[in-house]
């Protein structure tokens, strides 16, 4: 459809193509059918246990215990070396603030998922602002951006890092209008967003450098540099009890000089680990149709280097665009396509100016077909809802304010308003609720449960049975009942 809108539908002369009508119906039900759809998504992962995960479970009860509790971004779920239960010594992202407010209208864990979803509304609304301040046609970005695999993969991973889209598109719209509020704004959000935004701002930093706007680009990398020092090398530990920055940790560095000094001792680290990690970034750009090439600057400059930091990590989850990880380069990578389109319309608009529509048909063309390579997308295998309601069912039971211990992807299907703590935390609890036989990589070992199981059979009582799952009303518990390894 949008294909057709570009080709067939006449314009009147100096009309922009973000203007033309197809456009304003055609663009919001995009954005629309995509909000809905997730929502429905989020519903069906939430009753399939799929969302109650570690991480999820954990960050959603941590903004549950901020807006219920007033106790500032802490968890169970993180605690550090020194018993600390900041979430913020775990990664800095006091942006996690925002969602806490609708926790106070709410009783269950679901509302992060649709949170987490709205999100992506905001950042699609700023990237179709900013998209319709290049030449071409918006719609085809914008429709473009959404279908790109690793889009597609972030939005549908729930993790906190889609607050990174919005604000990074905040921060581009308001220098590309020259507006100082919007780019303060966005700048602002950008760095509490998590502790490594500063990082790969300062890389476009470098880029406005070398690009003449020397003034912004070293006032940008003085704040970006400046507050991911502080970030790592004081806050951080400073809630967490750890000497470092368990950012760093995944480049075996303690600070960025010891990183900076390790590649310097060996330099060709980095061409070797080019040689095995080039498939992600030459998927990445294809999907954009290579767009990002014809500005050459930007490409050395921000992506580049974005890229050198993953395929350099220790940590497998930073390689293949499979995992959200890849939210760090999505802004940039967005933003370099848009620049480059832009070269190229021009120089098309010298030579055949009746090819310049050609440019974001290629880029749709390009990214449908990067996405028809990946097997998980669409997601087509949905999981049974039935145990997440079973699992609710029973919760029922527990009154507000109790202490539960269960499994990490059951956590999100306890009320709000429960405590709640995985199988590894060494804690007494008021109930367990186990599914025997069942682990969690992300959580518990199969020995864990099984002492959770003993735990349970000896100092509690088994009040009801849904299913595979047991709730035990448990009595006191000290440390002495559990695992060496747990202590």
């Amino acid at each position: 459809m949008c294909i057709l809108l570009t080709l067939i539908r006449r314009r009147s002369a100096g009309q922009p193509a973000a203007g033309l009508p197809g456009s304003r119906w055609l663009a919001p039900g995009l954005v629309a059918a995509h909000m809905v759809s997730g929502f429905i998504f989020a519903r069906i992962c939430f009753d399939g246990l799929v969302l109650g995960v570690y991480d999820f479970a954990g960050i959603s009860s941590m903004l549950a215990s901020y807006a219920q509790e007033g106790k500032w971004l802490s968890s169970w779920y993180y605690t550090s070396a020194n018993g600390s239960t900041f979430f913020l010594g775990h990664h800095f992202s006091p942006m996690l603030i925002v969602y806490s407010p609708f926790y106070f209208f709410t009783n269950t864990h679901l509302v992060y998922a649709w949170l987490l979803i709205g999100t992506l509304g905001v950042a699609l609304l700023f990237y179709w602002l900013l998209a319709s301040t290049y030449p071409g046609s918006t719609l085809m970005y914008l429709s473009a951006f959404m279908t790109l695999p690793v889009y597609y993969l972030f939005s549908v991973s729930f993790h906190f890092e889609i607050l990174f889209l919005p604000c990074a598109f905040l921060f581009l719209l308001g220098r590309r209008l020259n507006n100082w509020f919007l780019t303060l704004a966005g700048l602002v959000t950008l760095l509490l967003v998590k502790e490594d935004a500063a990082l790969y701002l300062a890389f476009y930093a470098v880029y406005l450098i070398v690009s003449g706007e020397k003034r912004a680009g070293i006032t940008l990398l003085v704040v970006c540099a400046s507050w991911f020092f502080i970030a790592t090398r004081f806050i951080m530990p400073a809630l967490s009890g750890e000497t470092n920055s368990r950012f760093l940790s995944y480049w075996n560095a303690s600070s960025p000089g010891e990183l900076i000094i390790n590649l310097a001792r060996d330099p060709m680290q980095i061409a070797r680990a080019w040689q095995t990690g080039y498939e992600a970034p030459v998927s990445l750009l294809a999907s954009m149709a290579f767009l990002p090439l014809f500005k050459p600057r930007f490409v050395l400059c921000v992506l580049f280097p974005i890229f050198t930091i993953h395929v350099l990590s220790s940590q497998p989850f930073f390689r293949p665009i499979e995992t959200y990880y890849m939210y760090t380069v999505l802004p940039y990578l967005a933003l370099g396509t848009l620049e480059g389109a832009e070269v190229l319309i021009g120089i098309l608009g010298k030579w055949k100016p009746h090819w310049q529509r050609i440019v974001p048909i290629l880029l749709l063309v390009a990214a449908s077909w990067q996405a028809s390579l990946k097997k998980t997308i669409p997601q087509t295998s949905l999981p049974d809802g039935a145990k997440g309601r079973m699992a609710r069912a029973l919760l029922t039971r527990i009154e507000p304010g109790a202490l539960l211990r269960t499994h990490a992807f059951l956590a999100a299907q306890a009320p709000v308003n429960v405590r709640t703590n995985n199988l590894k935390h060494p804690e007494s609890a008021d109930y367990l609720l186990l599914e025997p036989g069942r682990s969690s990589p992300q959580g518990e070992s199969p020995e864990e449960v099984e002492h959770a199981i003993a735990i349970a059979q000896k100092s509690g009582k088994l009040i009801a049975r849904d299913g595979p799952f047991l709730l035990y009303r448990m009595g006191s518990q000290t440390n002495e009942n559990l695992p060496e390894g747990s202590r």
